[in-house]
């Protein structure tokens, strides 16, 4: 583990004790949890699948290194294309604009408070992520 990952792995942890906090007002659990039970989506289901997708995207886009030993980011488009379709997937599912794509994923429509603070959420924590990298690769040097 990198200087950047103990730098960005609070923040990340730091979104997701957010959001747990949040969902305590929206999700109401009945009694027991039967573990045999038919799988059916709910408010929880949909945040946690949402932010452990937004997490994988953030991780792949601030860790690209790019010049000197790889290609930049904008000269491999396969990756730039990658990013910009998984991130644009999460916002997509996250604001619940394509409800056929979310009947798919099995994913329900949030509250919109608990979807406004999931999208700032998410939308927070790639950009401290992304200045926390550069922050550090900036005084520290390029040695990761």
């Amino acid at each position: 583990m990198s200087v950047r990952d103990l730098g960005r792995h609070p923040r990340q942890n730091g979104t997701l004790e957010d959001l747990r906090s949040l969902l305590n007002g929206f999700a109401i659990r009945e009694g027991q949890v039967d573990l045999e039970a038919k799988f059916t989506p709910n408010i929880l289901n949909t945040t946690v699948y949402i932010i452990s997708m937004a997490l994988q995207v953030c991780t792949f886009a601030v860790n690209y290194r790019g010049r000197p030993f790889m290609e930049s980011l904008f000269e491999n488009k396969a990756m730039l294309y990658s990013i910009m379709f998984s991130g644009g997937a999460v916002f997509t599912l996250a604001s619940g604009q394509a409800t056929d794509l979310m009947n798919q994923f099995e994913l329900v429509v949030l509250p919109e408070p608990l979807r406004n603070a999931l999208l700032l959420c998410v939308s927070a924590d790639l950009v401290i992520c992304y200045l926390i990298d550069r922050g550090l690769n900036f005084f520290l040097g390029d040695m990761f």
